[in-house]
């Protein structure tokens, strides 16, 4: 096993919150409940008193890290800062067989805006996906990955910068899970590849020169 799927199963834990900065603590009244609405698994549990996480509900998905707007959670070994200055970076999520040089993460959609945007001033410049099928998983979301490349090449757009290509890649799926699965909120049914199709025709990018790295 690659030296990055070994990191990525020791990694990925339990998520922890930095003390003091949590808009809960710091404010008598705060309506916030992003990582509590993010969560699958409803491990975040919110009251008058205090904010907590049930260890034993989380799995270590990372969806309520990437959700939080003031960048208070964190798992531990999990980060960009490995893959600084790649123009191109591959993502795979748990549920399929990662190639060699993936960013393996238990869901790619723990990779938020800030990242994103990180990256990007690092040199990023096209993003690979390898991935499960999306539609089925507990930990779908309609703000995860590409939600958060659409909206930051919206940004880009409007200052005239190359954006993020955003593109799936061929992946053979090692676990199917049915636990868990969401039902299918009506419409057409969709492959694994036509879903992803349609998600990511919104971020499709003009050629652009890979060496362009600064950020205006």
């Amino acid at each position: 096993m690659h030296l990055r799927e070994l990191l990525a199963e020791a990694v990925g834990g339990v998520p922890q919150a930095a003390p003091g900065r949590c808009v809960h603590e710091r404010a008598g009244v705060a309506s916030c409940r992003r990582c509590v609405t993010a969560c699958p698994r409803d491990a975040w549990q919110l009251d008058d008193d205090e904010l907590m996480i049930d260890t034993e509900a989380c799995d270590g998905c990372g969806l309520c890290v990437a959700a939080c707007p003031e960048g208070v959670l964190s798992q531990a070994g999990v980060s960009p800062d490995p893959y600084a200055g790649m123009v191109e970076l591959s993502l795979s999520c748990e549920r399929v067989k990662s190639g060699a040089d993936d960013w393996r993460l238990r869901c790619v959609n723990a990779v938020g805006l800030p990242w994103v945007a990180w990256l990007y001033r690092t040199g990023l410049r096209q993003i690979g996906l390898r991935i499960g099928d999306c539609e089925a998983c507990e930990r779908r979301t309609d703000e995860g990955l590409t939600y958060s490349v659409v909206r930051f090449n919206r940004i880009l757009a409007q200052r005239g910068l190359p954006q993020i290509g955003l593109h799936t890649l061929d992946g053979e799926t090692v676990a199917n899970d049915s636990e868990g699965r969401l039902p299918r909120q009506g419409g057409p049914a969709l492959s694994r590849r036509g879903f992803l199709r349609r998600m990511i025709s919104a971020t499709a990018a003009p050629a652009v020169d890979p060496t362009e790295a600064s950020w205006k």
